[in-house]
């Protein structure tokens, strides 16, 4: 059972105390809470996201410079690796493994002004194509566009 018990042992539906009358417009306002929760939900998600891409980048970034014009080693990475790790006990995501990502990204996308903005309520999946989406058969195709007057077996 979902509810509340009251005093005498009795179960209230929804759980609100006895006494409590729901005003008319309660689940119209609770819809509209809820709907509001999620998209500010959705809103942080999407800039923490946004925050810890850019982070990558610019870690990357500062890896493939300095390397390309500073004259680091490679060790070096593995040196980083390890002192971050060693600053950061609980962060995940410092492996030398993840650092030479990171600088991959970097070099792939050089600019991080405007391409890395996130594409809002883009679908996870590629929409199903319609029957006119659907590439034609041969033979279909050359049914459509055979002239009326010819004869002979279709050409493909």
């Amino acid at each position: 059972m979902t509810g509340k018990k009251k005093a005498g042992g009795a179960e209230r539906p929804g759980g609100s105390p006895p006494g409590d009358a729901t005003p008319p417009d309660y689940s119209g306002l609770l819809a509209d809470l809820k709907a509001r929760i999620g998209q500010a939900r959705m809103r942080a998600a999407l800039s923490v996201n946004r925050e810890l891409v850019l982070l990558c980048w610019s870690i990357g970034r500062d890896i493939s410079a300095r390397q390309t014009h500073g004259g680091w080693g490679a060790k070096v990475i593995d040196r980083l690796a390890r002192d971050l790790a060693r600053d950061f006990p609980g962060m995940s995501g410092s492996s030398a493994r993840n650092l030479k990502y990171m600088r991959a990204f970097a070099e792939a996308w050089p600019e991080s002004q405007h391409s890395l903005k996130p594409n809002r309520f883009r679908p996870l999946r590629a929409p199903r194509p319609g029957p006119h989406q659907f590439p034609t058969h041969p033979a279909r195709r050359a049914i459509r566009t055979r002239p009326a007057d010819s004869e002979g077996p279709l050409q493909f």
